[in-house]
């Protein structure tokens, strides 16, 4: 049994587990004046959780037997999303708190385009394949839902979901030398140039330059305009580097072909104005 406190805009606060004892029963530490929800979890059987409004001290969790998912996974023109991950997760779980993480259930699309996902609660369930994720040396996470479909498990099953990945407008295009050297492994960071500053941070995207130097940000808005930043290999960690080392402008379907000198840092003046 899992205590997850009710987590406020980005501050996160950390879970508690302990085990029931033979009866069931269980004790874990308040979370103090605020809510939490409580998560069940046990071998054969779903999870589950309950919302813990504050002041209540007590709450029961009722596990119940797991459903199957089951579905296939295409792109556009048929072809299977082969080796995607499949999440069900449950839907209205909280982003910025781990009670939809830890209720999720998972299942990859193999040759023939088809997944399974097993153990999923009766609920109203959301199945989504999510882009693939850079990893800690990489650029920040930038994923976005590729395909996904809603399946409500609490009717009568079966429970199949058919996920279909749309084109999606790109920004695609090179990074050479100025002799035309392509550029592998660099870094290509797009964000809308017009927005607030969080939900401009949220719809970045980040691609990587391959051998011959060519790159493509995929799922842009066709209609934005993005300022796109340059970093080198490995930038971000351990080798932290917090400005690009060149600056450009792109638009979906417009070609992009970007120069770079190695070695070089973007330079520029910046004139702010206190009120």
């Amino acid at each position: 049994v899992t205590l997850v406190p009710r987590s406020q805009g980005m501050i996160f606060y950390a879970p508690t587990t302990v085990y029931t004892d033979a009866r069931g029963r269980c004790t874990v530490p308040s979370p103090g004046a605020r809510e939490g929800a409580v998560l069940a979890h046990r071998a054969g059987y779903a999870g589950a959780t309950q919302v813990l409004p504050v002041d209540v001290t007590t709450a029961r969790v009722t596990l119940t037997t797991p459903v199957q998912i089951t579905g296939t996974a295409t792109d556009a023109s048929g072809a299977p999303l082969i080796g995607r991950e499949v999440a069900a997760t449950i839907a209205g779980a909280r982003t910025n708190e781990p009670t939809g993480a830890m209720l999720a259930r998972r299942g990859t699309v193999g040759a023939d385009g088809r997944f399974v996902i097993n153990g999923v609660a009766r609920d109203l369930v959301q199945v989504r394949i999510i882009t693939l994720r850079s990893n800690n040396r990489g650029a920040p996470l930038t994923a976005h839902v590729l395909a996904g479909a809603e399946v409500d498990t609490r009717t009568a099953g079966p429970f199949v979901a058919t996920l279909v990945a749309e084109q999606t407008p790109s920004i695609a295009g090179s990074l050479r030398t100025p002799a035309g050297e392509p550029l592998e492994g660099y870094q290509i960071m797009a964000i809308p140039s017009v927005g607030i500053a969080g939900h401009r941070l949220m719809r970045r995207r980040v691609a990587t330059t391959d051998r011959e130097g060519r790159f493509e940000l995929q799922a842009v808005a066709p209609e934005d305009d993005y300022q796109l930043g340059i970093y080198p290999p490995n930038p971000w960690r351990p080798n932290s580097q917090p400005w690009p080392a060149a600056f450009a402008a792109g638009r979906a379907g417009e070609p992009c072909e970007l120069v770079l000198k190695p070695g070089s840092l973007a330079r520029g003046r910046l004139t702010c104005q206190a009120l």
